[in-house]
């Protein structure tokens, strides 16, 4: 089903496919119908679901385990496995982490201005979802501008290429640089969608606005995470989220300080230091002595 398609099209369009195939009274036909609010696109647009399509990103995840428990292993083979897929899900994290702070995308389109406030703000994997809708912009013009005489809100209809039956509106207002687009791709994914795009572009931004920038797809979004506790939250998953969030800033200083030798032993001496004194505030000097002592076998005295 055609995921520009309003719930007006969508119904006639059902009912015709239903009509030219009789089958009308067929059951999987009538349940379907009743339920199509939950599966047809045209009556999921507007509501959020990061672009998350199907259940593949929690088979992925279970994938590790499949062959561990289809060969009859022992409790403890499980557990490792499950350990193992937690740790390379958190190196990949780490990974994107560190690609998306230390590194830059080639940009590949003539809106120099509009790539590289994108190429700052978002992580490499939402900045290539970016770059191409900015892509597919050129493929839309403007047929009409339309002025609302109520508020100071400009309606633009456009048009594709090579399809001028589907048309798309778009209204803007100059108050607060808000952009709502009729295909609705922006609430669903979270990204500015092309016909948006083409809008800043015949406005001559060189800068998206904060309307179209969701947080949690920017550099920056571990760090606006919410610092409140949850009380309902277990102090287990709580320990692991600030483990998380000290990993991610621990990266950048581990970085910045590997350039030069000198930084290198200064923030070595100085992690060292904040070492011992967390050890001796939660009195774990014994445990690791006794680690260190057991790990490091000597002769008798």
């Amino acid at each position: 089903m055609a995921s520009w398609w309003t719930t007006e099209e969508f119904d006639i369009q059902w009912r015709s496919v239903v009509s030219e195939f009789n089958v009308e009274k067929h059951l999987w036909v009538i349940e379907k119908e009743n339920t199509h609010h939950l599966w047809a696109q045209a009556y999921l647009n507007g509501h959020f679901f990061a672009n998350i399509r199907s259940t593949q990103r929690c088979k992925s995840m279970n994938a590790s385990l499949v062959i561990v428990l289809k060969h009859n292993k022992t409790y403890l083979d499980v557990v490792r496995a499950i350990e193992y897929g937690i740790s390379r899900m958190r190196m990949n994290e780490l990974k994107a982490d560190y690609l998306s702070s230390h590194t830059k995308p080639f940009q590949i389109t003539k809106l120099v201005d509009l790539e590289s406030h994108a190429v700052a703000i978002f992580t490499r994997e939402s900045f290539r979802a970016f770059q191409d809708e900015l892509l597919q912009e050129t493929l839309y013009r403007i047929e009409e501008e339309i002025q609302s005489l109520l508020d100071e809100c400009q309606n633009y209809i456009l048009s594709k290429y090579k399809e001028k039956n589907r048309k798309f509106e778009i209204s803007f207002d100059s108050r607060t640089k808000t952009l709502i687009c009729s295909y609705k791709k922006f609430e669903i994914v979270g990204l500015p969608c092309h016909h948006q795009l083409h809008i800043l572009k015949h406005l001559d931004y060189t800068y998206l606005p904060r309307s179209l920038i969701q947080s949690r797809w920017t550099n920056d979004a571990k760090a606006s995470a919410p610092s409140y506790v949850d009380l309902n939250v277990s102090p287990e998953v709580m320990q692991m989220a600030r483990f998380a969030a000290l990993r991610s800033t621990s990266s950048r200083l581990c970085y910045i300080a590997s350039k030069t030798d000198a930084s290198f032993k200064t923030a070595r001496d100085e992690m060292k230091r904040q070492i011992e004194e967390l050890e001796n505030s939660f009195g774990l000097n014994d445990s690791v002595n006794q680690s260190i002592v057991v790990n490091n076998v000597c002769d008798p005295q």
